[in-house]
């Protein structure tokens, strides 16, 4: 096994440019936010998007932020129970959930449909017994809830698998032996438990029949204080002293092979049967052997921030890294032990928790501040103003000014991209204009046009890219009616009516028709009704041929329900007379876009002295014909038409 030890690492990793840090891992202290009064344990839930937090108030309370727009939060929820100190992430149902444990176990459930996410609670005592759970460990596979119980010095469990949640059972709790202070899973069937002075195995192969082994081990004079585990076969804890151990479990498949990755030339640890492929890590007891045997205890690092509080382990690209919090300080390091980064924080750390390796947030409560630092991979986008939310036309724009934070290197840049109905990991439908590179500080204003947004109510979120491929994000929400004046519209005048037709988009659900027997402008709303009053002025026909009127005496030639257009007849109209018409798109919200430029028609009687008459029949034509140029017009057709009596009678 390995012994590994700060010797020169330190010195190194100063040495080393920003650059060099792999994409998915901290590389910004961007922000600070306010989340409550002294808070203390922190989870992330497993989709990323939900980081929560215990307050040491009188009652119990949960802040939590959602990470789909940090700006939004932080917000609050109050819990029945009567103390708190775990805290743990998980999802029941396809939803996010956060479980508080204490002298009762809460589960709370966020819907995430909307930004920001809506958290609610559900309370599940433990028994007569009651309890003081001081850490929990959530099994997403079998959906247990595992706690360690202070109060007995006992290991708990609660069973979500059901249609409702049942406390122990059969074989539980699991008397321990010692006060414990932090529980995780190493795999599918082993959970470590750590107590001041003592490491202990419990094996939940028979779930029914768990089995406890306490690890002869030379453990530090000092506390213990937290614990982060790969789910495979390794463990990292990390005492008071701010000393990290490591303890592995080395007779099992698997054991060993990330050491090789991490560049370590020890391979006295590693099982020779590597290659066997075996997926299952949940050995039994007669392949463990005796199980004090199989598991070694090495010192990893020594003194990475005073007093230590919170370690976890995070996944990049299939390699390890831990992140630990101590004093006013966040250490990053590979599985060799090998210094990547520190962060200074503004006051001491209370505990930490980390996001996926593919969102690459670290999250850091600070009681002295009661502020939330975020360490991310990417820069930290912050939006400033967005005007307006509410557009009801498609030639309307939206403003979005923002700014993106690298942690004061001046020199970084970014690619940010707008996507409309994007998750936290993006997949959105990308904005072609809103495209661009920023850099630090910089503020930045993009017009987005209506005409490029999705109608109805939708999130745009703000991805900014830096040379690593890792993204900043924040979002902002919007409501766009989508109007546009309809297209396609024209006039068919006939007989004491004129037929309207119009292409449907889409986007209205219904459209206004106006008209008059004079041109009216856009602000104008005629009240000319026809002959009889079954049709007047600012008519509402919805597509597919129906009406909105509570008269529905119209004549509509659109029987088949055509989507693609609309059609109406005004009938009951005056022939010889001249009537101007104008449509526009009205949304459920009565909400109306733009009209159309008004046209005009004139019913008549068909052919023969009509015509002459000037009537234009069938004809439509814009309201630039005015009707004193088709009375001249009719007029010379009369005189021309006398000419040609006279000389017929001679």
């Amino acid at each position: 096994m390995r012994t590994r030890l700060f010797v020169g690492t330190l010195v190194l990793a100063l040495l080393l440019p920003l650059s060099w840090l792999i994409a998915g891992l901290p590389q910004f202290a961007a922000e600070e936010i306010a989340i409550g009064d002294s808070p203390h344990a922190t989870a992330v839930t497993p989709d990323d998007r939900i980081v929560a937090t215990l307050l040491g108030t009188d009652t119990v309370t949960v802040s939590w932020i959602d990470t789909a727009d940090f700006a939004s939060g932080p917000f609050t929820l109050g819990l029945d129970g009567e103390s708190a100190a775990a805290i743990e992430g998980g999802t029941l149902d396809g939803d996010p959930v956060v479980f508080v444990g204490g002298s009762q176990v809460d589960v709370v459930r966020f819907d995430v449909a909307g930004i920001p996410a809506a958290g609610t609670d559900e309370a599940i005592g433990l028994g007569l017994d009651g309890g003081a759970l001081v850490d929990l460990a959530w099994d997403a596979t079998t959906l247990l809830l595992y706690g360690a119980d202070s109060a007995d010095g006992s290991l708990r469990r609660v069973d979500f698998s059901g249609e409702d949640a049942s406390v122990d059972g059969t074989g539980w709790p699991v008397e321990l032996g010692f006060t414990p202070v932090r529980v995780e899973q190493l795999d599918s069937s082993l959970l470590l438990v750590i107590g001041t002075a003592a490491i202990a195995v419990v094996d939940v192969t028979s779930m029914e029949s768990p089995t406890l082994e306490l690890l002869a081990l030379e453990l530090p004079d000092s506390d213990a204080i937290d614990l982060a585990t790969d789910g495979v076969d390794t463990a990292w804890i990390i005492f008071e002293n701010s000393q990290i151990w490591e303890l592995e479990r080395y007779g099992s498949a698997g054991a060993g092979d990330d050491d090789d990755s991490a560049g370590d030339d020890d391979d006295s640890a590693g099982d020779d049967d590597d290659s066997s492929g075996d997926d299952d890590d949940s050995a039994t007891d007669e392949e463990r052997g005796d199980l004090p045997e199989n598991w070694t205890l090495e010192l990893f690092i020594t003194e990475p921030g005073t007093p230590g509080v919170g370690i976890a382990y995070v996944e990049v690209e299939d390699e390890g890294y831990v992140h630990v919090a101590g004093g006013n300080q966040v250490t990053v390091c590979n599985l060799s032990a090998s210094l990547l980064e520190r962060f200074d924080l503004s006051s001491d750390a209370t505990s930490l928790a980390a996001s996926s390796g593919d969102d690459g947030f670290v999250y850091v409560p600070q009681a002295g501040n009661h502020q939330l630092a975020i360490l991310g991979a990417g820069p930290f986008v912050r939006i400033d103003t967005v005007d307006p939310t509410e557009i009801d036309e498609v030639d309307e724009t939206i403003s979005v000014t923002f700014s993106v934070d690298f942690g004061g290197q001046a020199s970084e840049v970014c690619d940010y991209r707008f996507e409309v109905d994007a998750t936290i990991a993006g997949g959105g439908t990308e904005i072609e204009s809103a495209v661009g590179t920023a850099t630090d500080g910089e503020s930045i204003t993009v017009e987005l046009s209506g005409a490029e947004l999705p109608s109805g109510d939708h999130t745009v979120f703000i991805f900014c890219a830096d040379s690593d491929g890792d993204d900043g994000r924040a979002s902002f929400s919007y409501s766009s009616a989508g109007l546009s004046a309809p297209s396609g519209f024209t006039l068919t005048a006939d007989d004491g009516q004129v037929a309207l037709s119009w292409d449907h988009d889409g986007t209205a659900d219904v459209y206004v028709v106006y008209f008059d027997t004079e041109d009216f402008d856009e602000d104008a709303v005629p009240t000319t009704c026809n002959n009889d009053n079954t049709i007047c002025s600012e008519h509402l026909e919805v597509p597919g041929g129906s009406t909105g009127d509570d008269d529905d005496s119209s004549t509509d030639d659109d029987d088949d329900d055509d989507t693609d257009s609309v059609s109406l007849t005004v009938d009951q109209l005056t022939n010889g007379t001249r009537y101007y018409f104008a449509i526009a798109a009205r949304s459920a919200e009565e909400v109306e876009g733009p009209r159309t430029s008004t046209r005009s028609a004139v019913p008549s009687r068909r052919g023969g002295a009509a015509v002459l008459a000037g009537d234009t029949g069938g004809c439509s034509c814009s309201s630039s014909i005015t009707s004193a140029s088709s009375a001249s017009l009719g007029a010379l057709l009369l005189l021309l038409f006398g000419f040609a009596r006279r000389r017929n009678e001679r």
